[in-house]
C-alpha cells in the first residue's frame, strides 16, 4: 500500500498550484517550485497528485512540457478558476477525504463525517463514537480492551472492579473500572476529560512514560511534537459537547480545532496559512455548519475560507 502523504505536503502542492496558475510565465516561480519538488519523494508525489488532479476533473487536459528540472509545467488553458478548482476537489476527494482504509479494516465500529452513533458494548458499558472516529474492542474473561483508531469517542464505563476498562489511542493508554470520560486524539494532539470517576492516563513518550491522575472536571491535553502535557479545569456542561452539535474550545491550536470541525464536513479542509496555523483561539463553534464554524473561526485574523462544493474547504489570508 502507498504510504499516506502527508496532509501539510498536500496543502503545499494546492498553494503552488495557485500560484502557478496566477502567473504561468513566472519563471522564477517555477525554479522555487523545482526546487520545493526535489525536497523529497512525498513532494513529489503531492505535485503529481496535483498535476493528475486536473485530468481527474474531466476538464481540459493538460498539455505537459519536459523541463530538465524535476518539476513539468503545463500550458494552462483559459478556463483557471472552473479548471482549478475542479482539479482541487476532484484531487483531495480521491486522495484526502478518503478514509484510511488500514483504519477501518481494524475496526469493529466506525462513523462516516458529520454522523455520531451510540453503542452498547459487550461488558454493558457504552460508547458514543464521534463523528469520522473509529474503535476496536476486544473483551475476554479477564480484559476489557478499546483501541481507538481515529477521532473522538465518549465512554461510560461499567463498574466491573476485577477487570479494569482500558482505551488506548496510539501511545496514550486511560485505566479505569468504572467512569465516564472523553478520549480523542489529532495529528498535534492528544486530549482526555474526565465527567465522573477517575482515570489514570500513560502516555508513551519521546521522554519515557508518564502517568497522570485525572478526577472529574479535569482535562489532559498533550502535544505529540513536545510531549508537552496541560492540564485544566473543564466544565460539565463542556465535556463532549460534541454530542450536542457543539464544539467548545480554549486556548487551543487552530489546526487542532480545523480537525475536530473537519470531522463534521464530508470532504477536506486545508489551511493554507501558515500564520492561521500558529494561532491559538477560544470560542464556541456550531458543528451542524461547518463552514460556518470555520469561518467564524478564522475571521477574526483576517483569514477567508473559499468553497468546492461539496468536497473542498480552503482557508487563507487572501
Amino acid at each position: 500500500m502507498t504510504e499516506k502523504i502527508p496532509d501539510r505536503i498536500l496543502e503545499q502542492a494546492v498553494a503552488w498550484l495557485h500560484r502557478v496558475e496566477a502567473a504561468p510565465e513566472n519563471s522564477a516561480l517555477w525554479r522555487d517550485l523545482d526546487a520545493w519538488i526535489s525536497v523529497d519523494e512525498s513532494h513529489r508525489a503531492a505535485w503529481a497528485l496535483a498535476r493528475k488532479s486536473w485530468t481527474l476533473a474531466g476538464d481540459v487536459p493538460p498539455r505537459f512540457v519536459a523541463r530538465r528540472a524535476p518539476a513539468l509545467r503545463w500550458r494552462r488553458p483559459r478556463r483557471i478558476a472552473v479548471g482549478l478548482a475542479a482539479a482541487l476537489a476532484a484531487c483531495l476527494l480521491v486522495f484526502v477525504a478518503q478514509p484510511d482504509i488500514a483504519v477501518w479494516l481494524r475496526a469493529d465500529n466506525a462513523t462516516a463525517a458529520a454522523e455520531t452513533r451510540e453503542l452498547a458494548l459487550d461488558d454493558g458499558s457504552a460508547v458514543t463514537l464521534g463523528a469520522d472516529s473509529a474503535i476496536a474492542t476486544d473483551f475476554s474473561a479477564g480484559r476489557r480492551a478499546v483501541t481507538l483508531l481515529r477521532g473522538e469517542a465518549f465512554f461510560q464505563v461499567a463498574r466491573d472492579p476485577a477487570r479494569p476498562f482500558t482505551v488506548q489511542a496510539e501511545t496514550l493508554i486511560v485505566t479505569v473500572t468504572g467512569i465516564a470520560f472523553d478520549i480523542g486524539f489529532t495529528d498535534r494532539s492528544y486530549a482526555v476529560t474526565v465527567a465522573s470517576g477517575a482515570v489514570r492516563v500513560e502516555h508513551a513518550g519521546a521522554a519515557g512514560t508518564r502517568e497522570v491522575a485525572l478526577s472529574p472536571g479535569q482535562r489532559l491535553v498533550i502535544d505529540r511534537r513536545t510531549d508537552d502535557a496541560i492540564q485544566t479545569a473543564v466544565a460539565a456542561k463542556d465535556i463532549a459537547p460534541w454530542r450536542t452539535g457543539r464544539l467548545v474550545v480554549e486556548d487551543a491550536a487552530l489546526p487542532d480545532v480545523v480537525d475536530a470541525i473537519r470531522r463534521y464536513h464530508r470532504g477536506a479542509v486545508l489551511v493554507m496559512s501558515r500564520s492561521l496555523r500558529k494561532r491559538r483561539v477560544t470560542g464556541v463553534y456550531d458543528l451542524s455548519d461547518p463552514a460556518r464554524a470555520l469561518r467564524a473561526l478564522v475571521g477574526p485574523y483576517g483569514g477567508v475560507i473559499r468553497e468546492v462544493p461539496p468536497y473542498l474547504i480552503t482557508m487563507s489570508d487572501f
